[in-house]
């Protein structure tokens, strides 16, 4: 009776060459589920379908990677593709080993899948590494990048007077610009010469609005103010609201609650 439920080998390679098509695109999971869910019925063929599928995709895979796509006006090398194909590939074997059944299949199929996810993962990783490096970033002005933490520390030490004139607090962050007018020495430090029309720029940090200095814990930790995205005046959010890219060859500046200024990625 068991073996007359089994399908036959040519149906179940069929089966998980068709579910591969869309499962291949869902990470790990989909190629593990292609071939058990080909397999499931086929019993003692599912490693054979199983093999099959990940010899075709490691096919398809390998003569993709010899390839190259036009981004823009660049041409882009599908070459890292190979390294895909043990995960691909270990995926498939571990479904069909998965679908034969047993305690031992099952636990040969996780070696064999974490082999893989552990391999391939490996080899990406420097290919990851070197994409965020090249990744474009917007041309600024050469006297961008000095000036910004220029006039960070210029808003710094306009809120620090501010605070002792104001029993140790900081100016209400939804009219900071309005409130420092008096203590700040340099009008224009409101403005990042990056930004269009050098027209503000800079945000405080929401969260600090009127806050006593003294009871601020870990001020090295603690944003004040930064680079944002934000549209006009007393601009205020948090340190998520930063450029992204980067306004600044790909970085922002922050200046933090003790007076020290970094230059951050995103």
């Amino acid at each position: 009776m068991e073996g007359g439920s089994e399908r036959s080998l040519g149906r179940i390679i069929a089966s998980s060459l068709i579910l591969s098509l869309p499962l291949i695109f869902v990470p790990i999971a989909g190629p593990v589920a292609a071939t058990w869910l080909g397999g499931r019925k086929g019993r003692r063929r599912a490693v054979a379908s199983a093999i099959v599928a990940a010899g075709v995709w490691g096919a398809i895979l390998w003569l993709l990677s010899n390839n190259e796509v036009s981004v823009g006006d660049t041409r882009v090398s599908l070459g890292p593709m190979v390294l895909l194909i043990p995960l691909v590939c270990g995926g498939f074997l571990a479904g069909g080993l998965f679908a034969l059944g047993g305690r031992s299949a099952a636990s040969v199929g996780l070696v064999v899948l974490a082999a893989g996810i552990i391999w391939s993962a490996g080899e990406l990783q420097p290919v990851v590494g070197l994409i965020r490096q090249l990744q474009p970033v917007p041309h600024v002005e050469e006297n961008s990048g000095p000036a910004c933490p220029e006039n960070l520390k210029k808003l710094y030490t306009a809120a620090m007077l501010y605070a002792d004139s104001w029993d140790g607090m900081l100016p209400p962050a939804d009219r900071w610009e309005d409130a420092l007018k008096e203590t700040l020495a340099d009008p224009n430090a409101v403005n990042c010469p990056a930004v269009s029309g050098g027209s503000h720029g800079y945000a405080m940090n929401a969260e600090l609005g009127g806050q006593r200095v003294s009871d601020l814990k870990d001020p090295g930790s603690i944003p004040l103010f930064f680079d944002a995205d934000l549209p006009g005046p007393n601009a205020h959010g948090s340190v998520r609201n930063v450029p992204r890219p980067g306004r600044h060859a790909g970085r922002n500046t922050v200046i933090y609650l003790d007076g020290q200024t970094k230059s951050l990625a995103p």
